[in-house]
């Protein structure tokens, strides 16, 4: 699997720096549905890495 984009962010999920790689991830989409994960899951559960698919889901 490559990476479509990745984000660094702060703690509450703000994007510090964002890069796009092949343009098929709505980077919108994708950064909201990130900061909604931050908030809803426990940090014991919170994993480094996440994985939206093309839709965003």
């Amino acid at each position: 699997m490559v990476a479509s984009a990745v984000f660094i962010t702060d703690l509450q999920g703000k994007n510090i720096i964002s890069r796009n790689y092949r343009g098929d991830v709505p980077m919108q989409k994708a950064l909201e549905r990130f900061q909604t994960y931050l908030l809803e899951t426990t940090d014991e559960s919170k994993k480094p890495v996440f994985h939206v698919d093309s839709n965003g889901d």
